[in-house]
């Protein structure tokens, strides 16, 4: 999906979250790279040259005495970002290796930690959406960002909101601080995917209500009407956020299809770059 963008001819500058749960439940930190590098190696991974050797090594699992077995791709950035100061630069240095087309960053400087606390429930809300009330705590509170994250994100015409687990995914990154406050003054034009089906429950407002009050700026909302959450589009409109129906799951599973996701995306966003190149 995110190679179809760079096909199209844009510049994609990608931001995930390097970060881990630390709340109740939580598996006990390990020794070697922590789980938060996963998801900078998966994107690090999704944009870079497949004739690149070092890409499929990155792939391959490897167990080290005392450090267990962790994917090569996630001992690499964490050897590199102890060499090199931090994930910033580790990362940038990695994708260069990689071939990387556009850029992969990571949300904060250094891997980030996250607990979810409870929050104040509404009277008007079932009891069955009081966990959307929960709102995420950083370790630390205001965790430093790239300069170049932030960057990207003022230079942007458009920014996607990723779809997926909701407190463990996309909200880890965008709700970090001055990610959200950059995400606030962009001139970019913000589209959230939604997701296909509620995690507890929830209606794609509730999670709308959640986003907002993290301090996520959502302009517009590229959703499937025939999902599980695609009912409730109508709490998206009453907000203020333009609402984008298309067909988006896949006719075998609960997913999103790529190929059909990426032709909304590039549709969407492609004719949103040219309107404004």
């Amino acid at each position: 999906m995110l190679r179809a963008l760079l096909d199209i001819g844009l510049q994609l500058t990608v931001i995930v979250a390097a970060a881990e749960y630390m709340g109740s439940g939580a598996p006990k930190p390990g020794p070697g790279p922590s789980p938060a590098m996963a998801e900078l190696h998966e994107a690090l991974e999704a944009l870079a040259d497949d004739r690149v050797a070092l890409v499929r090594a990155m792939r391959r699992p490897l167990t080290i005495d005392r450090l267990g077995r962790h994917p090569l791709g996630n001992l690499m950035i964490h050897s590199l970002a102890s060499g090199l100061g931090d994930l910033e630069r580790a990362s940038v240095w990695l994708g260069t290796q990689l071939g990387v087309g556009g850029e992969v960053l990571p949300a904060t400087i250094q891997p980030l930690s996250f607990t979810v606390r409870p929050g104040r429930p509404r009277p008007d809300w079932p009891a069955m959406w009081a966990h959307a009330l929960d709102h995420l705590s950083f370790i630390p509170q205001r965790p430093p960002v790239p300069a170049q994250a932030i960057t990207a994100i003022h230079a942007a015409d458009a920014v996607l909101l990723a779809p997926g687990p909701l407190f463990r995914g996309m909200l880890v990154a965008a709700a970090v601080p001055d990610i959200a406050r950059a995400l606030r003054s962009t001139p970019a034009w913000i589209v959230w995917v939604c997701n296909l089906e509620p995690e507890n429950g929830e209606t794609a407002g509730d999670q709308l209500d959640v986003l907002l009050r993290h301090g996520v700026r959502i302009d517009a909302a590229l959703y499937d009407p025939d999902s599980g959450l695609g009912p409730s589009s109508e709490r998206l409109a009453e907000r203020g956020v333009e609402t984008i129906p298309r067909s988006l799951r896949a006719r075998t599973s609960r997913v999103h299809d790529k190929q059909l996701l990426c032709s909304a995306l590039t549709e969407l966003v492609g004719g949103h770059h040219h309107q404004h190149a």
